[in-house]
């Protein structure tokens, strides 16, 4: 339902006053995942697309390093739209590889290598993935993780002779861009599809609700996660500078956000209570 133009105008006045927000078209929501982030890329080639403790990277550096896996992954695995399995430490890593798997033509399935072995032994096998992206830190438990006949790919070293080029694969909107598995509390985790579209109508509301735009820095303590949270930024020229909780503590959550000008910040109630606990006792 539109809301009244007065509600409009006291909504607009909350959000970015300077009138910086661009309203994500729903158009774009028929478009796959990489064709909306190479024309954001391309709009913000020098804008901070993802930021963690250890690594930043701009858009350009993202689409860039995202083309050359892409390329590697279809000079193996050719155009099959197939489950690649991500088992990365570093978040920008993350971000990078399921760039590439989407411009591939394939699908992620992420998994946290904080989580069980179990888990994650039973979410590869479910999801029957032949290939897995690994990092220097996740290889050695990564490659008993998985059957011999599943492809290895590592990110450290990265390669730099491959080309940077978006690859252009057609992409249709119904297209599969992830699989999400549930916890698994009561019983074996299960695999639910998410599209492209699906993938976009989430951004969309996200973005188009909060306002978000190229001047925003969105923080979020959630575990790995391919949702809404992590494209939003993406697709609308923001930056994601995540925390993982579970590794960095509460403690430096204070200095991250005021450091990075966040602007937006996202995590689980519970996490949210301890942070305002240990602002109450700062005073």
């Amino acid at each position: 339902m539109k809301l009244p133009l007065e509600q409009q105008a006291i909504r607009a006045r909350a959000f970015h006053p300077l009138g910086t927000f661009v309203e994500f078209p729903e158009a774009d929501a028929e478009k796959s995942v990489p064709e909306r982030f190479e024309k954001i890329a391309k709009q913000f080639p020098d804008h901070i697309a993802v930021k963690t403790r250890t690594q930043a990277l701009t858009y350009d550096e993202l689409n860039g390093r995202a083309n050359r896996l892409a390329h590697e992954l279809l000079s193996r695995r050719g155009l099959v739209a197939e489950p690649v399995a991500l088992f990365l430490s570093e978040r920008s890593d993350v971000v990078v590889a399921y760039m590439a798997v989407l411009k591939a033509g394939k699908f992620a399935v992420v998994l946290d290598p904080l989580a069980e072995v179990s888990r994650s032994s039973h979410i590869v096998k479910d999801c029957g993935a032949h290939v897995m992206i690994v990092d220097q830190d996740t290889n050695c438990v990564g490659t008993k993780l998985v059957p011999d006949e599943c492809m290895i790919l590592s990110l450290t070293p990265f390669r730099s002779d491959l080309s940077r080029t978006n690859p252009e694969v057609p992409i249709p909107s119904e297209a599969m861009a992830y699989l999400r598995y549930t916890s698994g509390s009561t019983g074996n985790a299960k695999g639910a599809i998410r599209t492209h579209r699906h993938v976009f109508h989430d951004a969309m509301g996200l973005i188009n609700q909060l306002h978000l735009g190229s001047a925003d820095v969105l923080t979020t303590l959630s575990p790995v996660s391919l949702g809404k949270h992590l494209l939003g930024p993406l697709l609308c020229g923001a930056s994601f500078c995540p925390l993982t909780a579970q590794k960095e503590g509460l403690v430096l959550l204070l200095q991250w956000l005021r450091k990075e000008r966040t602007t937006v910040y996202h995590s689980f109630p519970t996490a949210l209570r301890h942070f305002l606990n240990y602002l109450s006792h700062q005073r």
